[in-house]
Order: C-alpha cells, then structure tokens, then sequence
C-alpha cells in the first residue's frame, strides 16, 4: 500500500526499440504480413515512449552489428 508501481527509471543499452523492423530470421511474432507487424508493434518500446514515460538513459554503440544505433536514436525522438 502507498507503493507505486510505475517505473521510475530506464537504462537500455542496445535495445532493439522497434520490433516491427527485425529481419525475417528473427521470427517473434509468426510468420511475415500484417500480423507480424501488428504484434511487432504492440511489444516494441518505440510505439509506447511518451512524453509522460519514464527517464531514459539510452546507451548505444555507432557500429552494433546486431541492434543499428537507429533504433536509440528513434526512441530519443519520440520521447
């Protein structure tokens, strides 16, 4: 009681922030069409920053081979 539940901080470090983008190989969400980019778009932070959210320290490297830094750079400008 008289705790909150929201969260109070967020650290991300190569987080991929846009699961709508992942190539085919990355099969999260079924197989490729509207579908897959619904549910990519439900589970992706990218779709549900605001600027209500919490503080963000988002840390990314120029060359991730795995996560481009676009995706940080994304959800910087959404926030």
């Amino acid at each position: 009681a008289g705790v909150s539940s929201r969260v109070g901080a967020v650290i991300a470090i190569c987080g991929p922030t846009d699961l709508t983008v992942l190539p085919p190989e990355y099969d999260f969400f079924g197989p490729c069409g509207d579908q897959r980019v619904e549910r990519g778009r439900e589970a992706s932070p990218l779709y549900r920053v605001s600027p209500d959210a919490a503080p963000t320290l988002l840390v990314h490297g120029e060359q991730d081979p795995l996560v481009p830094v676009s995706h940080s750079i994304r959800l910087h400008a959404y926030s």
